[in-house]
Parts: structure tokens; sequence; C-alpha cells
């Protein structure tokens, strides 16, 4: 198995790529092997989502 550093850098890219797919409403293959082993992760992602449909609503519902 191979061991990874987690540098700043990585950690700021990993966030980047995170909010991307929750923005465009995709689960990747790698959020779901790590909320398999973590339940906080998978309540973490469930509550973004929520979020992300909450904003889209509020959005939507502004004067145009």
């Amino acid at each position: 198995m191979a061991k990874f550093i987690m540098t700043e850098k990585s950690k700021s890219t990993f966030m980047e790529k995170i909010f991307y797919y929750i923005g465009k409403g995709i689960k990747p293959i790698v959020i779901r092997k790590m909320e398999k082993k973590s339940p906080g992760l998978k309540r973490a992602w469930s509550r973004l989502e929520k979020a992300r449909d909450e904003f889209e609503k509020s959005i939507e519902n502004l004067p145009k």
C-alpha cells in the first residue's frame, strides 16, 4: 500500500475537487469508499448535499 504525505497543497486541491463535485451534484467513488470507513464523513457529505439544495432553492426564489 502506498504511503501518502498530506501537504497543505494536496489538502487544498482535494477540497477544491470535493466542492466541485458537490456543486455538480456528483458523488465520486472515492467519497463512497471513504464513507464506508467513516460514518462521520457520511453525515458531513449528507449535510453538504442538503445545504447545496437549500442554496439552489434560495437562488431560484430571488426576485428577478
